[in-house]
């Protein structure tokens, strides 16, 4: 009784569901499962604003193709027995660039600076219960647009660096309160 939009929606998600139980049973058929990382984060906000069809962001400021937190900010898992035993919640900012240092890190794998700048930092002092505040920035570029996370704060320029915008993620994740001329 639902319409086709939200039925294939549906079966997508039945399908990736279908397909991460498989290879989770692969893994542990081969007995790998319990020290192999799997990470999975979603599709960076919804597509469209046609009656909220295609998905929401909620509170958030913003939509796809957007770099307000309703365009970037999306659920990430990570599901590796033997390191992480009991579900946790974590708070701190994250991006996709952070899998390789985590990956480098959790291997011993020594990655030397003057080879080239990896973006992104290892994710293991997280996993570890260590770190409680991210200690490196994020930054963000999508067609003359730039965001830069540090610590609680957002800054946003739209229009290649003429005026900004700058959001408290934690008092405000919304983005609702611009603070760019209280703190300029």
């Amino acid at each position: 009784d639902y319409p086709t939009e939200q039925r294939n929606y549906a079966g997508c998600v039945t399908a990736l569901d279908e397909q991460i139980g498989r290879l989770r049973a692969h893994l542990k058929a081969k007995g790998v499962d319990q020290n192999t990382m799997i990470w999975f984060c979603s599709d960076n906000g919804p597509e469209s604003k046609a009656n909220g069809k295609n998905g929401t962001a909620a509170h958030f400021k913003g939509r796809k193709r957007d770099l307000y937190e309703g365009g970037v900010r999306v659920p990430g898992l990570l599901v590796w027995p033997a390191k992480i035993s009991t579900a946790k919640k974590v708070d701190l900012p994250c991006i996709t660039s952070d899998y390789l240092p985590t990956v480098l890190d959790a291997l011993d794998i020594d990655h030397p600076e003057s080879d080239y700048v990896i973006d992104g930092r290892s994710l293991m002092p997280i996993i570890e219960g260590d770190l409680k505040q991210r200690d490196s920035q994020i930054g963000l570029m999508y067609s003359g647009r730039i965001a830069w996370h540090k610590e609680q704060y957002k800054l946003l320029s739209y229009d290649g660096g003429k005026a900004y915008q700058l959001y408290d993620l934690v008092a405000d994740p919304s983005e609702s309160k611009d603070l760019a001329a209280e703190k300029p």
